[in-house]
């Protein structure tokens, strides 16, 4: 029922129900100060995603671009296809309706280095969370919990498990 797959990595009930070993997501206020690579890891910059998958201030992201590709035309290909990107994500993001995050708002990261709080076990449950346009389910895995401990993850990810008591 149980498979080990390495240390900080289990599935259940044929890989339904998945622990992991990871971060915790922790909250901090939207600002350029806290965008630095010093303070939160390297790929949370503006046009990214927060750790929620919301878009961090993509407005801004596109006039950082834009500008960028202005003042270097010897990379302006490159800043403009990175704006590409940019819209891309954030006209699906807005036709969906996920919304982004500004500058002033607040955004969540995942505490890699443990500055906030320790790492826990993550549960995650496979879930049909849409049907293509072919009528095939569309899995993913959410999280349904976490615990402090490996032994504590597992006996609440048996909980999620089809027939457990």
């Amino acid at each position: 029922m149980e498979k080990k797959i390495s240390e900080n990595f289990v599935i259940l009930d044929g890989d339904k129900v998945r622990i992991e070993r990871g971060p915790q997501i922790v909250r901090h206020a939207c600002s350029h100060e806290n965008l630095k690579d010093d303070v939160t890891a390297a790929h949370y910059h503006l046009g990214t995603r927060d750790a929620l998958g919301r878009l961090i201030d993509p407005e801004a992201a596109l006039k950082k671009l834009h500008e960028r590709a202005r003042l270097d035309p010897g990379r302006a290909k490159e800043f403009i296809a990175a704006a590409a990107v940019v819209e891309r994500a954030w006209k699906r993001d807005t036709q969906i309706g996920v919304p982004s995050v500004k500058i002033g708002d607040e955004m969540h990261c995942a505490d890699w280095d443990e500055v906030q709080t320790k790492w826990v076990w993550k549960i995650y449950q496979r879930q049909q969370v849409d049907v293509t346009e072919a009528g095939v389910p569309v899995l993913r895995y959410i999280q349904v919990g976490s615990a402090p401990t490996k032994d504590a993850a597992i006996k609440d990810a048996k909980k999620f498990v089809k027939g457990a008591a």
